[in-house]
């Protein structure tokens, strides 16, 4: 997501222009499908690498 690119840290500021982020819908939907692609292509690998014990 380019908007936490940018961010240095997701740490608090108190500072509602550093803390609320504007996102686009599809941006975070896109972020959340690769993470979950990501996560389902390392546990199919492991998956593969057990078998082959």
């Amino acid at each position: 997501m380019p908007c936490l690119k940018k961010s240095r840290t997701l740490e608090t500021r108190k500072w509602d222009d550093y803390d609320f982020k504007e996102v686009a819908v599809w941006s975070v939907e896109a972020a959340l499908k690769a993470a979950y692609d990501a996560g389902s292509r390392e546990a199919e690998r492991k998956a593969q690498k057990d078998k082959s014990k």
